[in-house]
């Protein structure tokens, strides 16, 4: 018997009642007040969060998100993100503000 918390989403039931929005990689989304660029998105149920973001083109950054039933935050981690390269394309479509 399904509790009120669980949700039918595409066929299969999560057992949460924060079913992330749609993402796909090259999407511009805002996550904490940071204009992000979702660099891969994760399996459902991933323990890495929703999906990995491309975000500060100063010092251009990764790091894993995640979705709680309101909005996007950044999953806590004790390295807060690696280093993305200036050619990723991702980084380049957060700076000119288009999809590659």
């Amino acid at each position: 018997m399904k509790d009120s918390k669980t949700i039918l989403f595409e066929g299969e039931f999560i057992m949460s009642d924060k079913v992330t929005p749609p993402l796909f990689s090259g999407q511009i989304i805002s996550v904490d007040g940071i204009k992000c660029v979702v660099r891969k998105v994760y399996e459902k149920k991933s323990t890495f969060g929703a999906c990995e973001v491309v975000f500060n083109t100063g010092k251009p950054t990764s790091h894993d998100i995640g979705w709680d039933g309101k909005k996007f935050f950044f999953e806590k981690r004790s390295d807060f993100g690696g280093y993305v390269h200036e050619s990723d394309k991702y980084l380049q479509i957060l700076k000119n503000n288009t999809f590659i």
